[in-house]
């Protein structure tokens, strides 16, 4: 049996390509039969494969004494075995408890963080945990119960980026042995494991399938473990090649940045049903750094709404991430996300800055005032003075002129309304700017009535009244 298990898990290592040689493996190691045993085998195998080890172990703060004797006897298993170690604390209650999540979540949150921080301190690009084909067949029947889409059905994979830390890789060399195989490795090495009493705590939702539900599907089918794999492997064809297509779809329709993903609504709203929801699944999962992350009931919450969605209407969808409706584009963005705009010169939210008080000025003026946020702003005496590209406002000689942001109640006289005004956040949406940037527009108000509004590279000027237009001194704008 032992040398069955050897080889399984080289064909493993070379079919998946799980690793290239002369590279450093970060090994995680709980002290338990499954951890053990995966340790023992990659002993077995460093030399054929020509990788180095390292193990890391983390006491979870969870059971007191017997985690700190677990992490201690793991230290001295590697110690035993000549592999250098690296020891852990992280108090998992406490993080359950900040972080507002469960203590299984919790667990699992900090136990990765923990392999990609050592991960980093040795120069690794890989980490080895010791999921079996158990742990894949409960795993597979949880997403069931979930109510899980087809990816949800394939379960763990051999090779996956690491969660909230996809630079680092994730390898699984055991998903094809069976716990009853690794059960009969340590019996046959006389490994001396150690047993995590929690394990056997049916509150926790893994552990009552797996002491719960488990036992009595055997009894229908005594082979359900391989049922349950198969079921894995028939579903990972068809889902192949819908991801494939998903994958074409964002390539060719998708901007992508760090903070957001966009597509065209219309585009998004012919594709089949299939890709519209991986299309969310992966923006989330990028944006989170998570696998699988989104649930179900988001995903088919946010394709609900976007039939009535009204623009600039934004709809949470947990874990700091949100969609957000644009006028032609679906965003799915961070919270934090201030889009940049690239188009639009903006200025801070709440400005009000007096560039021009005229009363206190005499003399000839050719003076930037303003060269923030893109913006140049001056004035000058005479039209010959100005740069031929600038927009001109003439201004009265008592004039108080303030580059400022809306604020409510402001209403525009736009040229070509004969003098009349309206409402400045109507006059907004009909040029369509984003709800997001409307507090961000550069004004110029002159003697507090808007004069000028800056949109795109673009100075839209107010029908100025009569009396504006005898006087010499001169008001230009214009873009840097």
């Amino acid at each position: 049996m032992t040398t069955q298990t050897l080889d399984t898990v080289l064909r493993i290592f070379r079919h998946y390509k799980l690793l290239s040689t002369n590279q450093t493996l970060i090994v995680g190691v709980s002290g338990g039969m499954d951890s053990l045993a995966l340790l023992h085998i990659l002993i077995q195998l460093q030399h054929e494969l020509k990788i180095r080890l390292h193990v890391a172990t983390l006491n979870h703060g969870i059971r007191g004494d017997s985690g700190a004797s677990d992490a201690e006897f793991v230290g001295q298993m590697a110690t035993k075995w000549r592999i250098p170690y690296t020891q852990g604390y992280i108090d998992v209650p406490l993080l359950a408890k900040d972080e507002q999540i469960g203590v299984e979540a919790a667990a699992r949150k900090a136990r990765y963080r923990f392999l990609s921080q050592v991960a980093r301190e040795q120069n690794a690009e890989t980490v080895a945990v010791a999921h079996h084909a158990n742990d894949q067949a409960e795993t597979i029947l949880m997403h069931i119960i979930r109510g899980s889409g087809l990816n949800g059905l394939l379960g763990m994979q051999f090779v996956s980026p690491m969660p909230n830390n996809p630079a680092l890789r994730l390898i699984r060399p055991l998903l094809k042995l069976q716990r009853t195989d690794l059960e009969q490795y340590c019996l046959q090495n006389d490994l001396r494991f150690r047993h995590d009493k929690t394990n056997d705590d049916t509150d926790y939702q893994r552990n009552y399938i797996r002491h719960e539900i488990m036992p009595r599907l055997n009894t229908v089918n005594p082979n359900v473990v391989g049922a349950l794999l198969r079921l894995s492997d028939n579903v990972r064809v068809d889902e192949m090649y819908l991801d494939q297509q998903a994958v074409q779809f964002i390539e060719d329709n998708v901007e992508e940045a760090d903070n957001f993903w966009c597509v065209n609504l219309k585009v998004l709203s012919q594709q089949p049903l299939a890709i519209q929801r991986r299309f969310i699944m992966k923006a989330f999962n990028k944006l989170t750094d998570e696998v699988n992350s989104i649930s179900s009931d988001h995903v088919t919450a946010l394709i609900s709404w976007m039939d009535g969605a009204n623009v600039g209407s934004q709809l949470d969808l947990g874990q700091g991430i949100q969609s957000r409706m644009g006028y032609e584009l679906l965003y799915i963005e961070t919270k934090n996300y201030l889009p940049s705009y690239k188009n639009y010169a903006l200025i801070p939210e709440g400005t009000n800055k007096t560039i021009i008080h005229s009363e206190s000025q005499s003399g000839t003026y050719n003076v930037n005032i303003e060269k923030q946020y893109g913006l140049q702003i001056g004035v000058a005496d005479n039209l010959s003075s100005v740069d031929e590209q600038s927009v001109v406002i003439v201004y009265p000689q008592d004039a108080i002129v303030r580059l400022r942001t809306r604020v409510n109640g402001d209403r525009f006289r736009p040229k070509g309304m004969k003098g009349r005004s309206r409402k400045l956040k109507d006059w907004m949406i009909d040029r369509k700017i984003p709800r997001q940037i409307r507090d961000n527009i550069p004004l110029i108000t002159i003697n507090e009535e808007i004069m000028a509004i800056c949109v795109g590279k673009t100075w839209h000027l107010a029908n100025s009244p009569q009396d504006y237009l005898n006087e010499k001194t001169l008001f230009y704008l214009m873009l840097r």
